[in-house]
Parts: structure tokens; sequence; C-alpha cells
């Protein structure tokens, strides 16, 4: 990477030269002052990811999740079409509805807000990240959807824990053990049944085909499991980015003063919400793929709920630390005439210039835009 070098000295003071040096943090508000007084800025600007490529990454990941959550608009609309039509349930079963049905219904609608929410969020996003510069309207809007929609993966995950992770398992276990082993024994008969018929023996024991899975079932788990694998593997993509922004934002010689402290917190807690994010969608895509040929997991349920509670609160910090810097203080140094001209990325910040590092090279100073 070339790094942007800028030699600003002091009024009156010859240019220095570029030798290398560390941020000297008063120094450069002393180099401020002057350029202040003097009524020039400091035309600093930086790109904060680690390398440009990581904003590329960042693009990728947003425009993928807004497709996975247009697709879980639809997957949730289409489950709450059949978890909440308790009129047929009622018909259909002859007996009232249930508590645990009720609460299906109402955990299915909880799936259509999130995605919803969390869908314009990425939208949002990507507007900055594909820009490759901070829009600071959509960064405010991508930070208000993260928050609002994390919340409420919170309450959706932890009313569906309570369906999917039962307190006493061993009922399911055993239901589950008896299936496999129906499953075995039709599976061995068949194969008996195979082996006379090939050897011209009469088969007595013919048992009838597996019943066949409704296409719309099918086509609605297909999408199910698309949508679930695109946005594990959006998390884990993003989760590398954060991993490699934090080695520059949380080491020792960028935490200068309390906004610095701020990112950094920001990349790490959204970190442990990305991988839990990360987690749930795999635990999720483990049980819609298996439904396509009309199998169920339900330990994965169980699995994608516990970790989608860890995620809301790790993903729904995140933002809310941000909401401040992002959709009120950002505003103050806000131009939209100079979109997306500016490349500054650094979309967690409250000072959306550089990280700057000032060399003192007598008689001068030498300030450096990271690359």
């Amino acid at each position: 990477l070339s790094a942007l070098v800028l030699t600003l000295p002091f009024p009156g003071t010859a240019h220095g030269s570029l030798l290398g040096g560390m941020l000297d943090l008063s120094r450069m508000r002393a180099l401020e002052v002057e350029m202040a007084k003097a009524g020039l800025p400091l035309p600093l600007e930086q790109k904060s990811h680690i390398s440009p490529e990581a904003g590329q990454v960042l693009c990728v990941v947003d425009v993928g999740q807004s497709i996975g959550r247009i697709m879980g608009v639809g997957n949730a609309i289409k489950s709450v079409t059949v978890n909440c039509d308790f009129k047929a349930i009622v018909k259909v079963q002859r007996r009232p509805i249930t508590q645990d049905e009720r609460q299906r219904c109402a955990v299915t609608i909880f799936g259509v807000m999130v995605n919803a929410a969390l869908g314009m969020g990425a939208i949002s996003s990507s507007v900055s990240t594909c820009a490759g510069s901070v829009n600071v309207p959509a960064n405010c809007a991508a930070n208000v959807n993260a928050f609002i929609g994390n919340v409420l993966v919170l309450a959706g995950t932890a009313m569906a824990a309570d369906l999917s992770c039962p307190l006493d398992p061993l009922p399911d276990r055993i239901e589950e053990k008896q299936i496999e082993l129906q499953e075995a024994r039709d599976h061995l008969q068949r194969e008996i049944n195979k082996f006379l018929a090939r050897n011209n023996q009469p088969v007595t024991n013919v048992l009838p085909p597996d019943p066949a899975i409704p296409k719309d079932e099918v086509f609605h788990s297909i999408s199910r499991c698309v949508a679930h694998l695109d946005l594990a593997t959006t998390f884990v993509m993003k989760s590398g980015v954060i991993i490699a922004d934090s080695t520059l934002d949380c080491s020792e010689a960028e935490l200068i003063d309390e906004d610095d402290k701020r990112v950094c917190a920001i990349n790490i807690i959204g970190l442990m919400g990305t991988l839990s994010l990360a987690t749930r969608f795999f635990a999720l895509a483990s049980n819609s793929c298996v439904q396509i040929v009309g199998h169920v997991t339900a330990r994965a349920g169980c699995a994608a709920d516990t970790a989608g509670i860890n995620a809301g609160v790790y993903a729904s910090v995140a933002p809310a630390l941000n909401l401040h810097a992002a959709c009120i203080e950002a505003y103050e140094t806000w131009d939209p005439n100079t979109w997306p001209r500016r490349k500054d990325l650094r979309q967690s910040a409250t000072k959306q210039g550089p990280k700057k590092r000032l060399v003192n090279q007598p008689p001068g100073y030498v300030v450096i835009a990271d690359p």
C-alpha cells in the first residue's frame, strides 16, 4: 500500500524530512491548534480498514446479507401463513390451540420483523461500503436498523429456545431414537426384499413407499437452506475483516483517546456477535437443508436459538455504542457534496478523518496519514 504523505510544518518553519516516527498526541494536538490559528485545515483522510480489499469484502458481505435477509422475509412470511393459521388447525385437528402453537406463531412473526430490519440495515450499510466512503445518513440508518433488528433477535430467539430446548430432553431423545430405529428396520427390510427379488424369491413383506414431500415444502426448505448458508458464510467473512481491523484499532499505539477505545470495543463486541450469528445460521442450515428430503434435527434448532441469544446481546450492544457518533456527531462535518469523493471509511468513529502519525524532525513536522 502507498501511504498519503503530507509535509505540514508549523507556519514559518521549513519542511522536515520523512525518517519515521511514533504517534505523539500532545504534538499532534499542538499542530492542530497552530494550523487552526493559521486558518489551515489538516487535509488528511484514510481508509480505516487494514487494506482497501477489506472494504471490498464488506461490500460483498452487505450485498450478500441484503439478499439473504430479503429471502428471509419471504421465508418467514410463508411460515407465518402456516404457523398462525389457527382456524385451519382447529378445523383439521378439532382441538383448541395450544400455548406452544401461539408461541411458535409469535416466533415466526418476530422472524419477519428481524429480517426486515436487518435487511434494511445491510442495504444502508452497503451504500458506504460499496462506495468506499461513509455516507452519514445511510450509516446512521444502518446502525439504527442493526440495533433494532438485533434486539428483536434476542427476544425472538429467547422465545424460540423455550420451544426448541426442553427442560427435560429425555422424552425427545427417546422419540428420536425410536424413529431412527424404525428407519433402520425399514431400510433393512427393503434391502432384504431387493435381494429376494433378484433371486426370484417371493416377497411377502412389501413396505409402502415413503410419503411424498409436498413440493411447496421442498421449495421452502431449499429457499431457507440457501438463505441460511448465505448469512452463515457472510458472517464468517465479516468476522475475518473485524479480526484484521482489530489488530490495528486495538493496538496500544492506536488507543489514544476515548473515541479510539470505543471503536476498539465496538470491534471486539461486534466480533463476538458475528461469530455467534455465524454459529446460529450454520445450525439453522443443518436443519433446513436436511428438511429438503424430509428430515429434521431438533437439537440443531436448540443450538441455533442458544447462539441467537448470545448474538442478540452482542450484536445489539455494538451498534448501540455507535449510535451517538453515527447519528449525531457525524452530521457536524457531513457534507453531501463531497460524497463519495471523501474516502473516510471509519464508520464506527466520531472523527470521520484519519488516524494521524506525527514525525518531529527539526525544524518542522511531518504528518502522515495511514494507508
